[in-house]
């Protein structure tokens, strides 16, 4: 019997909504998109790493997620950051992004949702 390979491109919408013991998440290289509060409500969830391929973070992707401090986004094609997406994060987390997206980022992400103490760095 062969193994079958699958190519995830999307977190689909509410695919960890509200699950409470995710504490780690790996997001395969494939991913192009996180879904509408993809991981709303895991309150357990403290870093997440955004892969190379992102271009859409949905609304309330991590809306109340409120031990998330640490975001690290690796793409340099993220284009949409849906409203709320941010709201609840850590009021001390850090995003971190590329150094060549700083300023473009700091646009994209600004009005999400998160704390004036939320930090945008590369």
């Amino acid at each position: 019997v062969g193994e079958k390979s699958y190519k995830v491109t999307t977190v689909n919408k509410n695919a960890f909504k509200g699950n409470k013991k995710l504490t780690s998440v790996t997001i395969g290289s494939n991913v192009i998109t996180i879904g509408d509060s993809a991981f709303e409500g895991c309150t357990s969830l403290s870093s997440i790493t955004i892969p190379n391929n992102v271009t859409t973070i949905g609304k309330k992707a991590f809306y109340k997620a409120s031990k998330l401090k640490t975001i690290t986004i690796k793409s340099k094609k993220l284009a949409k950051v849906g409203s709320d997406a941010l709201k609840g994060i850590n009021k001390e987390a850090k995003i971190v992004v590329p150094s060549s997206k700083l300023s473009a980022y700091k646009k994209l992400l600004k009005g999400k949702g998160q704390s004036k103490t939320v930090i945008i760095k590369k």
